[in-house]
């Protein structure tokens, strides 16, 4: 490990020696335009100025070019890496996407900024270097958190909080991704409603940011600087970005299925007969509810994330459907089905998980299909009780 150690200040140039040389900031990268950076990013910038050695450690570099890296990404199995670049090539890079650059940099002691440099470059090392990513608690912004943390004895925290909860700061930054919000919101389960500690607030880059803005290093706080290296100051507010409308495409496609189900039942009740397309939709309806019940079930046992546990979507989405759409259905099936609804309401009711709008829409569809099938059983039975009128 020392060789290693030593081997990296000499490739890097950074001198320990030279304690009055060295400054640290934290980079925070706005939101970008592609699916993966939505979220933005965190970087540590370590500036030695004796040696003009001047570098961005990165804790959210992956490897496609890893075997298995889709299932592995899948199952929270992925290791992520801390990687080294070089500081004006990695804001260059960020201003070719149109994405704004906070600097803040940081009060420390040159004491405090020799331990926190060392302590990265330990990090840095082959057999460290590598981790096991957690999107809420171990990712480029925890890390930065946590390695100042446990290398800065005086800092101190602000316990403000916004009572908010870890899904309440990711829909922030799904204005324009109206599917993936609807997605998320059903593989996400209960522990995402939790609400947040101070600390655990700073988990998304821009809160890790304001979380800076607001501590102390000792008496003094923990930001001496601040700087905007590239982008528009008006994109780099949280209030700025854009919200997910009430009525997005899912919402609104969800609505639409419910109201020809309830469609569905009149017709059934005012004895008319129901034309057969509604019944082909309830075998997609119920199909697509049970495959997503698969993909819940997988998510929540078969990975692990921790974000994907004790998800109550699986209450009203679950495999059980495919009985209906697979075998002519039986009376108590059709009764669990509704049963598992009914208990799925009062779950959410009662706030125990959020639910995305689109989804209680979808829970009526699959209660007015339900109750067809009922009634259509029922109507069966009776038709058979009575048997062939004599003439």
């Amino acid at each position: 490990m020392k060789y290693f150690f030593s081997v990296f200040c000499l490739i890097f140039g950074v001198s320990i020696g030279a304690q009055d040389s060295l400054s640290i900031s934290l980079l925070t990268i706005g939101p970008g335009s592609d699916l993966y950076s939505i979220y933005g990013h965190t970087g540590v910038r370590v500036l030695n100025h004796d040696s003009q050695q001047d570098i961005v450690y990165n804790y959210g570099t992956f490897d496609f070019d890893e075997g298995n890296f889709y299932l592995k990404f899948i199952r929270g199995k992925l290791m992520y890496r801390l990687s080294v670049n070089k500081f004006a090539p990695a804001v260059k890079y960020y201003q070719r996407q149109k994405r704004y650059v906070w600097e803040q940099k940081l009060q420390l002691s040159q004491e405090d900024a020799t331990a926190l440099a060392q302590a990265l470059e330990v990090n840095y090392l082959p057999e460290n270097r590598k981790y096991l990513y957690d999107f809420f608690f171990d990712n480029c912004s925890t890390r930065a958190s946590d390695i100042l943390q446990d290398n800065v004895a005086g800092i101190q925290w602000s316990t403000q909080t916004d009572q908010a909860s870890f899904r309440d700061w990711l829909k922030k930054y799904h204005g324009g991704w109206e599917w993936y919000d609807f997605g998320v919101d059903l593989i996400v389960g209960s522990r995402a409603d939790e609400n947040m500690t101070a600390y655990e607030e700073m988990y998304l880059p821009e809160f890790l940011y304001r979380g800076f803005d607001r501590a102390f290093n000792g008496s003094q706080g923990l930001v001496a600087d601040l700087k905007m290296l590239t982008g528009d100051i008006k994109q780099s507010s949280i209030e700025n970005h854009s919200a997910i409308h009430r009525w997005s495409a899912p919402v609104i496609i969800a609505l639409v299925i419910l109201l020809i189900q309830a469609i569905g039942v009149i017709l059934l009740l005012l004895g008319k007969k129901m034309p057969k397309v509604l019944s082909i939709i309830d075998k997609i309806l119920f199909s697509i509810a049970g495959l997503a019940g698969l993909i819940i079930v997988f998510m929540w046992w078969g990975t692990d994330h921790y974000s994907t546990k004790d998800n109550y979507n699986l209450l009203w989405l679950h495999p059980f459907y495919l009985w209906l759409v697979f075998r002519k259905p039986k009376e108590y099936q059709i009764l669990l089905c509704l049963v598992l609804l009914f208990i799925a309401a009062v779950v959410f009711g009662l706030g125990v998980q959020c639910i995305h709008l689109g989804s209680i829409f979808l829970m009526g569809a699959l209660f007015f299909s339900l109750l067809k099938e009922f009634i259509n059983l029922r109507l069966t039975s009776s038709q058979k009780d009575i048997g062939p009128q004599k003439k």
